[in-house]
C-alpha cells in the first residue's frame, strides 16, 4: 500500500466523516435558524481523535474489493464556474468524551474552517475518461459518476470512488465534468465541455 494511495484515500474518508460527525443538510439562505460561535480548534480535535480510530489501510483495501454503485448526474452543456460555501445544521449535540455539550443542536458550521482538503476534486462519467483523462493531476480524488468504478479504477490506473448522494448535497453538484477546489473558506466548482478542453489543450503557448 503506497503513501499516495493513502494519502489520497485518507482525503475521502475525511470529507466523509464530516457527514457523520455533523449530521444535517446544507443550509439554504431561506433557512432561518440561532447560530453560534464555534471554537474551530475544539471540533478539529474531535475530528482527528475520531479519525485516529480508522484502520486506513484496510479500509482502503474493503473499498477497492467491492463494487460500489453511484450515481448518475447529467452532462454539461456549457462551461460554468461557480463558488459554493458549505454550510452544516447540527441535528443533534455534539459532546466530548465527558458528555459535555460542546455545540448545541442547530449550530451552524463552515467545515473548510478549519480543513484544508489540500486536493482536486474531479467528478466524471467512465464515458468521459478519455478526454479528461490529460486533464488530471496525480493528485486529484476522482469520483465516478455512472458506470463502473472497479473498470474506471484499471482505465486510470489509480483509485476511483463512487459518486453518492452525500457528495452531491455537500458541494451541491448538478453536472459532469465539475473540478472541485478548495479556495480559503469556499470551494469553486469549475464544469467542463469536451470542446472547451480540446481548444485549451490544443492552444499554442505563447
Amino acid at each position: 500500500m503506497n503513501s499516495n494511495l493513502l494519502s489520497i484515500s485518507a482525503i475521502f474518508i475525511s470529507l466523509s466523516m464530516f457527514s457523520s460527525l455533523v449530521k444535517g443538510d446544507v443550509i439554504k439562505s431561506s433557512v432561518i435558524s440561532q447560530t453560534y460561535e464555534i471554537a474551530e480548534q475544539d471540533l478539529l480535535a474531535l475530528v482527528k481523535q475520531r479519525a485516529g480510530r480508522i484502520n486506513l489501510p484496510d479500509l482502503v483495501l474493503k473499498v477497492a474489493r467491492y463494487e460500489v454503485p453511484s450515481v448518475e448526474l447529467p452532462k454539461a452543456q456549457e462551461p460554468t464556474e461557480t463558488m459554493h460555501q458549505m454550510r452544516y445544521k447540527s441535528e443533534f449535540d455534539v459532546t466530548d468524551q465527558n458528555g459535555k455539550v460542546i455545540y448545541p443542536k442547530g449550530f451552524t458550521y463552515n467545515p473548510l474552517r478549519s480543513v484544508n482538503i489540500g486536493r482536486r476534486i474531479v467528478v466524471l462519467a467512465e464515458s468521459q475518461i478519455p478526454w479528461m483523462r490529460s486533464h488530471l493531476k496525480p493528485t486529484d480524488v476522482v469520483l465516478i459518476s455512472g458506470g463502473s468504478i472497479k473498470r474506471s479504477t484499471q482505465t486510470l490506473n489509480r483509485v476511483t470512488y463512487p459518486l453518492t448522494q452525500a457528495w452531491i448535497d455537500r458541494f451541491n453538484l448538478k453536472e459532469i465534468p465539475t473540478i472541485i477546489e478548495q479556495h480559503d473558506h469556499q470551494v469553486s466548482l469549475v464544469t467542463l465541455i469536451q470542446d472547451e478542453l480540446q481548444n485549451d489543450l490544443n492552444e499554442p503557448e505563447a
